[in-house]
């Protein structure tokens, strides 16, 4: 049993480092797409990360390399390329946040609906407080946290099959096929995770194979949690709403609430990292001080809320679509420049970045057209 366990560490992490808020825009995504298209991006994009971060597993592997992105472009691009990770990583981790208090707002609003707009004021103050003191376990909150969703995503499911009825969808929608694939870009990025990855693997000795197929195995069983949150959902629910939770009309009325209380302690466990991640970006790669640095993490999220950023599903596509997009594409082509492929890992190399410039691309032409 212990043996079983210690393989299966690799792919702890890797869901650790995976699972998020993510999961709730899912049920939605799914239901504007098709069921069809659906179960065809939570295969593809796991496949296309999978991928990726079994690149970047090779590049850090000997451990010469940084394993934050902007590093890696640096070395191997120069300041443009340091430049444009830079953004690419600040934009998606900053819009990230946004989302963040634009669903925490919402839950609490559903707890409180008389609260109104200080209910995104409330979960930006009880999310941004661990960012003071920055004593919790960061590590120890997120493996609770994957332990709680899981119970969650259990009983949903359950519940569900017992108190729900089969929805009726299309197979595929293709207006709303570009929508899922940032949605579920923006579920299943995880490539944070892998630098982790490889000093832990290194560390207690755990087999170069080992770790690598916990790069497979921790994607395939975050994605395989998700496709039973979103049947479950799409069970409970006539018509789902954005962040999945308002829409479910079917079953007893403590499904919502549970979701409610879940979503709002795992958003608040991740907003903090998240936010001192941002905070050593810019005093790392801008060189500000630590004052105006915390400044900037803490007050900018909720400037851009108050400043229009308020759909989620838009701001979702954003980071998704173009943010995360870009960061895939750059650890492509870092993976190119760092490694020997072989011809085949070149051709999906190459196919992987062409699907990931073409998300950003028409992200970003329906963000700014539309």
């Amino acid at each position: 049993m212990r043996g079983f366990l210690a393989r299966m560490k690799p792919a702890w992490l890797m869901v650790a480092a995976t699972v998020g808020a993510g999961i709730f825009t899912l049920p939605y995504a799914t239901q504007e797409a098709g069921w069809g298209f659906g179960i065809v991006a939570l295969v593809l994009v796991s496949f296309l990360v999978v991928f990726v971060h079994s690149l970047l597993w090779d590049v850090l592997e000997d451990g010469k390399e940084r394993s934050d992105l902007t590093g890696l472009a640096g070395h191997f691009f120069g300041a443009s390329g340091r430049i444009f990770a830079f953004a690419a990583v600040l934009g998606g981790l900053l819009l990230t946040l946004v989302a963040y208090l634009i669903l925490g707002g919402t839950f609490i609003g559903m707890l409180v609906p008389q609260i109104g707009a200080w209910g995104v004021v409330l979960f930006w103050i009880l999310s941004s407080l661990p960012m003071f003191f920055k004593t919790e376990n960061f590590a120890r909150s997120e493996f609770v946290g994957i332990g709680i969703l899981g119970v969650m995503v259990a009983l949903l499911f359950v519940t569900g099959i017992l108190g729900g009825s089969a929805p009726v969808l299309s197979v595929a929608k293709p207006s709303g096929l570009f929508l899922l694939f940032s949605a579920t870009l923006f579920a299943l990025a995880g490539w944070t995770g892998v630098g982790s990855l490889v000093r832990v693997s290194q560390a207690e000795r755990i087999p170069r194979a080992v770790s690598k197929r916990g790069i497979a195995w921790g994607t395939a069983i975050t994605a395989i949690l998700y496709g039973i949150f979103i049947f479950s959902v799409l069970l409970m629910s006539e018509r789902v709403s954005p962040e999945a939770v308002a829409g479910i009309s079917r079953g007893p009325g403590w499904v919502p609430l549970i979701l409610v209380v879940i979503g709002l302690l795992g958003m608040r466990n991740s907003y903090a990292p998240i936010g001192l991640e941002i905070q050593r970006a810019l005093r790392k790669d801008v060189r500000l001080s630590g004052p105006v640095s915390f400044g900037v993490v803490l007050f900018l999220p909720l400037l851009l809320f108050f400043a229009g950023f308020k759909n989620v599903i838009e701001i979702i596509g954003l980071v998704g679509g173009v943010f995360l997009s870009l960061q895939y594409v750059l650890i492509v082509f870092v993976g190119r420049a760092a490694l020997r492929l072989s011809p085949s890992r070149k051709f999906l190399a190459d196919f992987v970045a062409v699907a990931f410039i073409s998300a950003a691309i028409y992200e970003l032409y329906y963000f700014v057209v539309r």
